[in-house]
Formats: C-alpha cells, structure tokens, sequence
C-alpha cells in the first residue's frame, strides 16, 4: 500500500501491512515530523517489506537518528529501499544509519540513496561497516553520488564490501566523487573479493579516472568469475581509446558474462572503437545482449564498422542497442553499418541512436558541444533500414536518425516503406 502525503498516514491502517511503500518526498519536512514518520512504521511489527521516500525534504542528522532509530526495530524486515536525496544528511547521519541497519539481520536487499547531501569519508565507511555485518544480505544498491567522499572514502568503502560474502547483485552509484585512480583501484578491489557476484552494475561518472584507473578496475572486474551482468558507465572522464582498450582485452576473458552495458560518452576514444570487446577468440563469447553508448567521442565510420565485426564472434548475441550521437559517422557509414548488423541472424531486437544534434547541454557540465555526425541524406537512412530488415528473427527496431536528418516528408516515406516490408515487426521506433 502506498501513502503519498503525511496527514494519510494513519497507524490503524498500516499496522496490518507486511509489505508498505511510503513517499513523503519534497514536503519540506523536519526532523520531528521524520521522527512521528519512523515512529508510526515501526507499529508495523509484521512488515517485511519496507519502501520510504524522504528525499528532497529538510532532514539532517539528527532526523536521520530519529528514523534509523526506529527502524532498527523492525527485525522482521528482509526488504528495505530507503531514498533521503537532497536532504541535509552529513557525516555522522549516514554512519548512525549504518549502525542502525547492521540491527536488521534478516535483511536480504537493501537500497539506500543518499545522493545530494554533505557525506565524508568517515560517514561513507561507517555506512559501509554497518551493512557488512548484514549475514544475509544478496542484493545491495547504493548511491553516493554528489557528496564530498573522495578517493579515501570511497577505499575505505570498497574494503567493507569486500566483507560481503554473500553478494549475487549489487549496483552502485557514486557519480562526482572525485574518487580518481586510486578511488576506483580500491573500490573495485573491494567488489573483486565478492566471489557470488552475478550482476554488477557501477555509475562512476565524473570522477577524474584516467587509462590508469579504468585498466586496474578491468583487472579486479576481470576476477569474478560467476558476473553474468556488467554495466559500467564511464562518462566524462579521462580515458583515452588506450584505456578502453585494455578494458575490453581484460573483462572479456570473463566467458560467464551474458550481459554488458558501456556507457563510455564524452570521453577520449577518438575515431577508433578499438577492441571494445577484446580481440581474437577471446571476446565476450556467450554474450547475447550488449549496450553501447559512445556518445561525443569523435569516432569515424571504420571505427563503428571495426567494432562490428567483433561482435561476429558472439553467436549467441539477440539483442543490441547502439548509442553513437554526435559522431563522424557518414552517409555511407551508415549504409556500411546496416550491412554488417544484418548478418546477426539470431538478433530480435535493434536500437539505434545515431542523432545529429548540433547543440545539447551534457547532464554533468556546464558547456555546450558542437560535434555532430554528418548530415544523413533519406536515401542513407533508408538502404540501413533495408539492410536490416533482412534479419529474420527481427521484431523489435527502434531507430533514431535525428528528425531534422529525414524531414517530415523523409518520415513519412520510412514508414510507408516499414508498413510494406517490417509487416513481422512486434515493435518499432522511429
């Protein structure tokens, strides 16, 4: 059941709840009314599963007390998803919480995001402390991002990870940390010990994490041997193709990895995708879905087409999702690309994204970027979109060439065309 406004909580109501999803979010409130909030849930003696959303509100340290307080006591809980973005959350608020949910023993997933707030390095590995002495914890999301943890904090984090035995999925957000090379070295060092990881999924955007870093966190990825799921998102930092490069070399020997995304915008690539998926037999071989988003990196058609013809080797490859906007890809690029992609026989379902926008503000600065692929012509578009229809096991195309590319008379000519020849098409996009 869910209670969107405070005056609907009502303890008569929820006392009967063993699953209860409350969102108290951007209502101003303070400490005492956060207090009143953990005191009415913790009558629910039953609960099981728990999700609270206090974010954007005015909530410090001592309401972060308050609450985890209470919480503490729900010692039948084996869900909790706690979101306190935006508050006024410090140091010492993030570690009482840490204490506080090392109390819930049953526990087996748990998120918690604290994005936007005033955390140090100290708060950051006490928190990390207290959900290392979860025994029974499997699934863990947290988000750091847009705090002042650096790279000791998130070190020190990484080590209590490492105490995290019984990890099958984690996702982990900590996107503007200033964490560098040696950060990320020892975050993912820490991740590397967790030896039951299946899925692993790292936002680490904006972190001054150069070829150096990017190559050392390959190496401590590469040791998890069960990791059937990878998304790494890489955006805006200092990695060169170099960098890449070596990433790709080194976590393609994991042969268990069903599942990739990279997300490598705005960074150094140049014209050449290089060995994004290693090279020789020794690429992603069981792989069968892949997202790659290369946004604002300056790569050339041969660059798009190298990466390509690495994912022959993968037979078993169903689904891809290409992301590869403001570019130097080409007309005949373009044409090239659909030759290739069409002899995936096995492939269901194709994204492609490949805008030509000539002015977009980038989420994580304050600039604007000019780099733009080149002006796609219909006739371009079109042979692509035949090319790829040839797949037979086709059903679901989304496709994005940017609108001012095709022209409202463009569009409507394309999908004339689809009605005619896309008729097994399940879903389309354009």
């Amino acid at each position: 059941m869910e209670y969107k406004y405070l005056k609907n909580l009502n303890t008569q109501t929820i006392q009967t709840q063993d699953h209860l999803e409350l969102d108290f979010s951007g209502l101003y409130l303070n400490n005492e009314e956060t207090e009143i909030i953990g005191k009415e849930i913790c009558s629910c003696k039953n609960i099981s599963m728990l999700s609270l959303k206090l974010s954007y509100n005015c909530i410090s340290d001592n309401g972060m007390q308050y609450l985890s307080n209470e919480l503490s006591q729900l010692q039948n809980l084996s869900s909790l998803i706690l979101h306190m973005n935006g508050n006024e959350i410090r140091g010492k608020g993030v570690s009482i919480l840490g204490q506080n949910i090392s109390k819930l023993t049953n526990l087996n997933q748990l998120t918690v995001f604290v994005n936007d707030n005033q955390i140090n390095a100290e708060g950051t590995q006490k928190l990390g402390e207290g959900i290392s002495k979860l025994p029974k914890l499997t699934q863990l999301s947290i988000s750091l991002s847009f705090n002042s943890i650096g790279a000791i904090g998130i070190s020190q984090f990484g080590q209590t990870l490492s105490l995290c035995s019984n990890l099958t999925g984690l996702s982990l957000f900590t996107s503007d940390n200033c964490m560098g090379n040696q950060g990320v070295a020892a975050l993912t060092e820490g991740i590397s010990q967790c030896a039951k990881l299946q899925s692993l999924i790292l936002y680490l955007l904006k972190n001054e994490i150069s070829d150096e870093g990017c190559y050392q966190l390959a190496l401590n990825i590469r040791q998890l041997q069960q990791l059937s799921q990878l998304g790494l998102y890489l955006n805006n930092n200092l990695i060169t193709s170099q960098g890449i490069e070596n990433l790709g070399k080194e976590i393609a020997q994991c042969i268990s990895i069903k599942d990739v995304s990279f997300w490598f915008d705005s960074l150094s690539i140049g014209k050449s995708t290089v060995n994004l998926l290693g090279n020789g037999e020794t690429g992603f071989l069981n792989l069968k879905s892949l997202k790659l988003s290369v946004n604002q990196n300056g790569i050339q058609d041969s660059g798009i087409q190298d990466f390509i013809d690495q994912l022959y080797l993968c037979n078993d490859l169903s689904s891809i999702s290409l992301f590869i906007s403001q570019n130097s890809v080409s007309d005949q690029g373009l044409v090239n690309l659909g030759t290739k992609i069409n002899k995936f026989i096995k492939i269901s379902s194709l994204i492609l994204y490949i805008e030509q926008l000539e002015k977009q503000k980038f989420i994580f600065t304050v600039n604007f970027f000019i780099s733009c692929n080149k002006i796609f012509e219909f006739s371009s578009i079109n042979s692509f979109i035949q090319e790829t229809l040839k797949i037979k096991n086709l059903n679901c195309l989304t496709f994005r060439p940017g609108s001012h590319s095709l022209g409202l008379n463009g569009s409507q000519r394309l999908k004339k065309m689809l009605k005619r020849k896309g008729k097994r098409l399940v879903q389309l996009i354009l």
